[in-house]
């Protein structure tokens, strides 16, 4: 794996986790607060994207290892 592909996904999924904390902290203040019609919306499109940002993290984390994983395949057949 080239650098620039290792650090453009750790970037990525450094850029999540910031995202879902960013969330969580806020999905935080909406439990906290005052239980409104407005609230209730905020929450479930909150808890939707934290859906999709652990699927895109799942995923990044996935073609992470798959192209670690080939790297040591062509390292190892260069070297046989």
């Amino acid at each position: 794996m080239t650098p620039a592909i290792r650090e453009g996904l750790e970037k990525l999924i450094a850029d999540i986790d910031e995202r879902r904390a960013s969330m969580q902290r806020r999905k935080g203040e909406l439990l906290k607060g005052e239980p409104t019609w407005s609230a209730g919306k905020e929450l479930i499109a909150l808890n939707q994207q934290l859906d999709h940002l652990r699927l895109a993290d799942d995923i990044l984390s996935d073609a992470m290892t798959a192209l670690q994983q080939q790297i040591k395949d062509e390292d190892g057949d260069r070297a046989a």
